[in-house]
C-alpha cells in the first residue's frame, strides 16, 4: 500500500467501489477507505447477524444497476449473478383475495381483472406510457446535469439534449408532468379504479421516502423505481424486471473488487478505518486524516458518503462560504424506513394463498398494503411522531431463489427481509431504543394477520431502525437515497445547483455517492458519472 494516491475514495459502498473501479482502470493509483469492516455500503451480505445465515442487511433486490458499467466492468465474469423472480410479486389483502404482477403482461391483464375488467385493459396502455417515459428519461440518468449558468460548449451541448428528450415526451407530456410533481395516489387514481392494484402500484413511490402516498412527488419515486431492468449473462437486457442477487446483495461490490483485482488495477483497499477530516490547503484538498491520526495524502478526494457528513462533518466550515454551509444544513435528509431482517422455520401460509410448500406466492415481492386510504394513515402516525400502528409492508424471501444463504443443517429454514413503514426518525416523547422491540412485534403480528403461521415460525429476528441505519450504514436520518428525491433536489439541484456536476466548492474535491444525480437505489450510476467527470479533469495517461 502506497503512503500517498492519485485518488481517495471516502466510502466502500457501491458507488464508491464503481468510481474506485473506472479510475483504477485508468491507471490511477486509487484508495478506498471504508470505516466498517465490510466493503458494500447499503449493498452488503452480512453473516454475523444471525451466525450460518447471509443476510442482504439493509438494500435487498437489485434491478436498477446499470447495464453500461455490468458491461464495462464485465461484472458477470466476476461473480455477480441475477436471480430473476417469478412472478414478481405478490399482494395479499385482508378479504382474501391476492393480486400477482406477472413476468407475462397478458398474465397479469388476467390477475388485475379480477378486481376490475377496466383496469385489465387499460394496464397494457400504463405500462406501454410509462416505458415510452422511461426510454426518453433514462438518458438523462448518465448524463452530468449541465449549469445553466454555464456557456461551456458540453454544458450547451447537455442542453440542447434535453430540449430533444422533451420533444421526444410530445405524445406522454401530461403523464411525464404528472410524474415529475404529483402524488403517486393521484397518479394511479388517474389510471386505475380498483383498490388492489391502485395499492400495489403506489408502494414504489413511497419506499424509502420520507411521505404519504398523497404526498406530492412521490409520483417521480415511482418512476425512478421502474427505470430499470436486469442485464443477464449473455448481455441480455430485460427491462422492468427485478431481482435477488447470488449470495445476497453483496455480490454487486464483491464482483467490482473481483474485477479490479482481476485486471491488477492500482487500487487498495482499507476497511474499519473511518475518515475523521478532509484535508485543504489553500482552496484545495490535499488528502485525508484517519481516526488513528493517519494522513494519507492525495490530489483528488471523492466522498461516497452523503452531503451532509461530507460538509458538515469531514470539512471544517472555514474552508466553506456560510451561505453553501446553511444551504448544507437545509438539505431536506428525513428518513421514515425500517428494515427487518427475518430467519423463518418454514415458508408464509397465507390465508389469501394456503400452503407452505414453495409456491409462487413467496418467489416475488409480497405486498401488504391494502388500500390507499390504508397507506396514507401509516404516514399520518409517522408525520405525527409515531411509527405506524397499521404499517406497510414489502417482503421478501430471497432463500426461495438461493439456499447458499441459510446453513446446510436447516435447509428448510428461509430468510425474510421486510422494508416496513413508517418509522420515523424522530419520535414524539420517545426513543427508538424504547419503541424499536414494539414496533418488530408490530411488524411480525401484521404479517401474521395475512399469514397466520408466521408469528411461530420465527427463529431469528432483527430491526434496523433510522437510528440503526444511521448509526451502522452512515445514512444520516436514516435516509436511504442520502437525501429526499424531490423536485427541489434532483438533477441541477443534486445535492445543490452549486455542486450538482460531482465537483465540491474547494479543488480536487469531488462527490460520487447517492446524494448526487440521479439519486438513490442500488445503481452505481453516481459512482459511474463522477469517474467520468474526474477523469476529464485529470491529465490523461500515457
Amino acid at each position: 500500500m502506497s503512503s500517498s494516491y492519485d485518488a481517495i475514495i471516502i466510502g466502500g459502498g457501491h458507488n464508491g467501489l464503481v468510481t474506485a473501479a473506472y479510475l483504477g482502470k485508468a491507471g490511477y493509483r486509487t484508495l478506498v477507505l471504508e470505516r466498517r469492516d465490510i466493503l458494500g455500503g447499503c449493498s452488503v451480505t452480512e453473516e454475523d447477524i444471525f451466525p450460518g445465515y447471509k443476510i442482504s442487511a439493509a438494500s435487498y433486490v437489485a434491478s436498477l444497476f446499470h447495464p453500461n458499467i455490468i458491461r464495462d466492468l464485465d461484472l458477470h465474469a466476476h461473480g455477480l449473478e441475477f436471480l430473476v423472480r417469478d412472478p414478481p410479486s405478490f399482494t395479499a389483502f385482508a378479504d382474501g383475495s391476492h393480486l400477482f404482477s406477472c413476468l407475462e403482461q397478458a398474465d397479469t391483464q388476467k390477475q388485475i381483472a379480477k378486481f376490475s375488467q377496466r383496469d385489465a385493459k387499460r394496464y397494457a396502455e400504463y405500462e406501454a406510457m410509462l416505458t415510452r417515459i422511461a426510454e426518453q428519461i433514462e438518458p438523462l440518468l448518465l448524463m452530468t446535469p449541465p449549469d445553466p449558468r454555464s456557456r461551456d460548449p458540453r454544458n450547451l451541448w447537455r442542453l440542447l439534449s434535453m430540449g430533444k428528450m422533451a420533444k421526444g415526451l410530445s405524445r406522454d407530456f401530461l403523464p411525464a408532468l404528472q410524474l415529475a410533481s404529483a402524488s403517486v395516489a393521484d397518479f394511479v387514481r388517474d389510471w386505475f379504479e380498483s383498490d388492489a392494484l391502485q395499492s400495489t402500484l403506489a408502494t414504489d413511490g413511497i419506499i424509502g421516502a420520507y411521505a404519504g402516498v398523497e404526498s406530492p412527488g412521490t409520483a417521480y419515486v415511482l418512476l425512478h423505481h421502474v427505470m430499470g431492468g436486469i442485464t443477464d449473462a449473455a448481455g441480455t437486457y430485460h427491462r422492468g424486471r427485478w431481482a435477488y442477487v447470488r449470495g445476497g446483495m453483496g455480490g454487486i461490490p464483491a464482483s467490482i473488487v473481483a474485477s479490479t483485482q482481476a485486471r491488477h488495477d492500482p487500487v487498495d483497499f482499507i476497511t474499519g478505518e473511518p475518515v475523521v477530516r478532509i484535508l485543504v490547503d489553500r482552496g484545495k484538498v490535499r488528502g485525508v486524516e484517519l481516526a488513528n491520526g493517519e494522513v494519507i495524502e492525495a490530489p483528488t478526494v471523492v466522498s461516497a458518503v452523503d452531503p451532509r457528513i461530507t460538509y458538515l462533518g469531514l470539512l471544517d466550515e472555514e474552508h466553506l462560504e456560510a451561505e453553501f454551509v446553511e444551504q448544507i444544513r437545509n438539505y431536506k435528509m428525513k428518513g421514515a424506513t425500517t428494515k427487518v431482517n427475518l430467519v423463518l422455520s418454514e415458508l408464509p401460509d397465507f390465508t389469501a394463498l394456503p400452503g407452505v410448500s414453495q409456491a409462487r406466492q413467496h418467489a416475488g415481492t409480497i405486498h401488504i398494503c391494502e388500500n390507499l386510504a390504508y397507506m396514507e394513515r401509516a404516514w399520518e402516525d409517522a408525520k405525527h411522531g409515531r411509527w405506524s400502528r397499521e404499517p406497510i409492508l414489502e417482503c421478501t424471501i430471497p432463500s426461495v431463489y438461493d439456499k447458499t444463504l441459510v446453513p446446510p443443517e436447516h435447509p428448510d429454514h428461509h430468510v425474510m427481509n421486510i422494508f416496513a413503514m413508517y418509522g420515523p426518525k424522530k419520535l414524539v416523547g420517545t426513543t427508538w431504543k424504547e419503541e424499536g422491540p414494539a414496533f418488530l412485534d408490530r411488524i411480525i403480528t401484521k404479517l401474521g394477520e395475512f399469514a397466520p403461521n408466521v408469528p411461530g415460525a420465527v427463529v431469528h429476528k432483527q430491526i434496523l431502525t433510522p437510528d440503526d441505519l444511521e448509526e451502522r450504514y452512515a445514512l444520516t436520518e436514516g435516509c436511504i437515497f442520502h437525501g429526499a428525491m424531490g423536485l427541489d433536489q434532483l438533477f441541477w439541484a443534486r445535492p445543490l445547483p452549486s455542486i450538482a456536476q460531482y465537483r465540491g466548492p474547494l479543488g480536487g474535491l469531488y462527490m460520487c455517492g447517492s446524494g448526487t444525480h440521479p439519486g438513490g437505489g442500488v445503481t452505481g450510476i453516481p459512482g459511474h458519472n463522477a469517474a467520468r467527470e474526474i477523469l476529464r479533469d485529470k491529465p490523461r495517461r500515457g
